[in-house]
């Protein structure tokens, strides 16, 4: 074959082979260049990540120094705090700490132990408030239940949840928001109940309420014992006002005072007197002693007297 054939071939092949090894420098640079890229990325995700811990520690370390010292002492030795809001998630105990109480969280109690005799421990008189967000003052007082407090006085204890004692000595709130304002060993017992006072009252129908006396009991459902000593009110919605020994213990029954008064009728009621009973319903006693509205009497009125008796439905009886 003559080289004039030959020599185009020559030339194909040899631009073909200077394109190759063209393109494959290229793609070694291009290869070069990314893994470059690569790690400045790299690089600069390393120097990012560093600059965010360095601000944290800034943040923590600006923080430490703002709160490092919140109180200050003045010219007369008292520390007093930065003007700022405080928070203590646990809780505040003021004075001695209760070697004995599980401490419920964000409580306050402040506690001082008295020692009165030396049978008893420095423990003894102080409080407890055993309940999430219960709150104690006084001595040897106890707020078990959730949000309760027991606010004064001396052995008290408050287990409802939302209850409260005030004060007064030996008195017990047990009642969901029931309440204790002060006397002694008095006891709320039911939902919304309370006693305002005296002693040895009891408060155990819902909604039920003692305002004083003792020995007083109001037992219905929505009743009230305002005064006087051994009165039951055990009627939904049946009160007695004062005066003793009284019971009011059907429903709305009545009994304004006096003693040994008995009101079992619906909606009667005793003004005073002694030992008068109103069975009949809606029937009245306004006074006197050992007078009687019977049961079949309804809507009878005694106005006064001795021994007198209603028999008949709307009677009136004066002896």
């Amino acid at each position: 074959m003559k080289w004039y054939y030959i020599a185009p071939l020559f030339v194909v092949a040899a631009t073909s082979l200077v394109g190759f090894a063209l393109q494959t420098r290229r793609s070694t640079y291009l290869e070069y260049k990314i893994d470059h890229l690569e790690s400045k990325v790299n690089s600069m995700e390393k120097i990012i990540e560093e600059l965010e811990v360095m601000k944290e520690n800034r943040n923590l370390e600006k923080v430490s120094e703002e709160t490092a010292n919140p109180f200050t002492k003045d010219a007369d030795g008292w520390w007093v705090a930065d003007p700022a809001m405080f928070r203590f998630p646990a809780g505040i105990v003021i004075g001695e700490r209760h070697p004995y109480c599980q401490y419920g969280d964000a409580v306050l109690s402040v506690n001082f132990p008295w020692v009165f005799d030396d049978d008893y421990d420095d423990y003894h008189f102080l409080n407890c408030p055993s309940g999430d967000g219960s709150v104690t003052f006084g001595a040897r007082n106890v707020a078990s239940g959730k949000f309760s407090s027991a606010l004064g006085g001396e052995g008290n204890t408050a287990s409802g949840i939302y209850s409260s004692v005030s004060g007064g000595a030996a008195n017990t709130s047990s009642g969901w928001h029931s309440s204790v304002s002060g006397g002694r060993e008095n006891t709320s017992s039911k939902y919304y109940s309370s006693v305002s006072g005296g002693k040895e009252n009891t408060s155990s129908g819902y909604y039920s309420s003692v305002s004083g006396g003792i020995n007083n009991i109001a037992s219905g459902d929505h009743s009230s014992v305002s005064a006087g000593l051994k009165n039951t009110a055990s009627g939904q919605s049946s009160s007695v006002s004062g005066g003793s020994d009284n019971f009011a213990n059907v429903y709305w029954a009545s009994i304004s005072g006096g003693k040994g008064g008995k009101a079992s009728g619906r909606y009667a009621s005793i003004t005073g007197g002694t030992f008068n009973t109103a069975t009949g319903f809606a029937s009245s006693i306004s006074g006197g002693h050992k007078n009687r509205a019977t049961a079949n009497a309804l809507r009878s009125s005694i106005l006064g007297g001795r021994f007198a008796a209603t028999s008949k439905s709307y009677q009136i009886a004066f002896k």
